[in-house]
């Protein structure tokens, strides 16, 4: 089965959601799925933060962008199923734009560099990989030839 997950990076910079069979994504597209404030007070160790301002209550949706998707190989593992991801707005149940959703406050943002400074924001990100588990790796020069062909079963 492919899966489908609606996701949020939250402000800790990890990517979180909810999964379900790819074959019912019609039934999530104008409705998103649920979610809750205290998930976005998850810590990197995964317990919510004493500090967490939403208490233990709240309920909020995680709205699919369409224009996100993205589907996602089996990457290193040849007998892993495929899946898409999904980036979503988090939003209250009534459909208003939550006010500490990543993405509207990177929209805010983008629009407050426009108005008051006249900027237009472009960036770009680059993917950082460490492959744990291989043997010898440290034998190897970094960035070689013989680096990148010791590792090349990575891509599949």
């Amino acid at each position: 089965t492919v899966l489908t997950m609606l996701v949020t990076t939250d402000l800790t910079g990890i990517t979180r959601g909810r999964a379900f069979p790819s074959e019912a994504i019609d039934d999530y597209w104008n409705s998103g799925c649920g979610w809750v404030p205290a998930d976005s007070a998850l810590t990197p160790q995964d317990v919510i933060a004493d500090s967490n301002p939403w208490g233990s209550h709240g309920d909020l949706r995680l709205l699919p962008d369409r224009k996100s998707r993205v589907r996602i190989s089996n990457g290193p593992n040849p007998t892993a199923p495929m899946f898409d991801i999904i980036h979503c707005d988090i939003i209250e149940t009534d459909g208003k734009a939550w006010s500490v959703c990543p993405r509207e406050l990177l929209r805010q943002e983008i629009q407050r560099y426009h108005n008051m400074l006249g900027m237009r924001v472009t960036a770009a990100f680059e993917h950082e990989f460490i492959l744990n588990g291989r043997q010898c790796m440290s034998d190897l020069p970094a960035f070689s030839l013989r680096a990148h062909r010791h590792v090349a079963d990575f891509a599949g």
